[in-house]
């Protein structure tokens, strides 16, 4: 069997990476606001072009800051993409299968507890500026359950298409 360049375990690997895209989008926001601040003060804090040098700086970083979910978003779509070619690359075994199967009701059942996770992070006061500045983000967080299945669902009628014309 040949399988070169594909992913074992497409819907697992989707999950992990959504969950860390989940997770690490308003972190790195908070981090990347934080050094945006701390920064932009520091240079208003030079002497005679200061002020000037920090509105500079902002304006350069704040538009940055307002695209980081369509930057999110653009990467759950590649993800969404790959693991679609993954699925009609797929050269299926029946052990991968029921391996598929497998991961597929673990994720399902471990679903509920990722999202009461995100939920920590999203619902915190710590993050409610970075969370607002997510509306794509807080969404698929929201609807992670639903988008997980639907796209086991699509990647299944697809490797069970695979097979079937095998």
């Amino acid at each position: 069997m040949n399988s070169r360049g594909q992913i074992d375990h497409p819907v697992f690997l989707f999950a992990i990476l959504i969950i860390a895209l989940i997770i690490f989008a308003p972190v790195t926001l908070k981090i990347f606001r934080e050094i945006n601040t701390g920064f932009g003060n520091g240079l208003a804090n030079v002497s005679q072009g200061g002020q000037i040098a920090k509105e500079n700086f902002e304006a350069v970083t704040t538009p940055l800051i307002n695209f980081w979910d369509k930057i999110m978003i653009a990467v759950f779509m590649i993800l969404v993409i790959l693991m679609m070619i993954s699925s009609f690359l797929i050269d299926s075994h029946p052990v991968f299968i029921i391996l598929y199967i497998f991961m597929n009701f673990m994720l399902i059942i471990l679903a509920p507890n990722i999202i009461v996770a995100a939920d920590n992070i999203y619902q915190s006061a710590t993050y409610a500026q970075e969370v607002t500045l997510l509306p794509f983000m807080n969404t698929l967080r929201t609807y992670y359950a639903e988008i997980l299945l639907g796209m086991m669902f699509i990647s299944g009628v697809i490797i069970y298409a695979k097979v079937k014309l095998r």
